[in-house]
């Protein structure tokens, strides 16, 4: 859960080099207001040399406004056997 205050603002970018892939989704953890961003498709489809090529960058929403409290979600495109890493960036400004 990542709360903003009155007068932030925030942008949310997902990392990743992961083939299987995953579905991202903000939503208000409260339940009041949201979803903001639904099943954002984030999956590596690069080389198969992951040690060397580039992540995969998604940027899931710009300039979201708060106050609010955001959940993200992941629902993993793999199976229970797999893992997959994702790196999430959440950059907040004053608007």
């Amino acid at each position: 859960m990542f709360e903003l205050a009155a007068g932030e603002k925030m942008d949310v970018i997902v990392y990743c080099k992961a083939k299987s892939g995953a579905k991202f989704s903000i939503l208000d953890a409260d339940k009041v207001k949201g979803p903001f961003v639904e099943n954002i498709d984030v999956t590596y489809k690069g080389s198969s040399d992951t040690d060397n090529s580039p992540p995969v960058v998604v940027s899931l929403t710009s300039g979201l406004v708060g106050p609010c409290k955001f959940k993200i979600k992941a629902d993993s495109k793999s199976g229970r056997m797999y893992s997959d890493n994702f790196l999430v960036a959440i950059n907040v400004f004053k608007n």
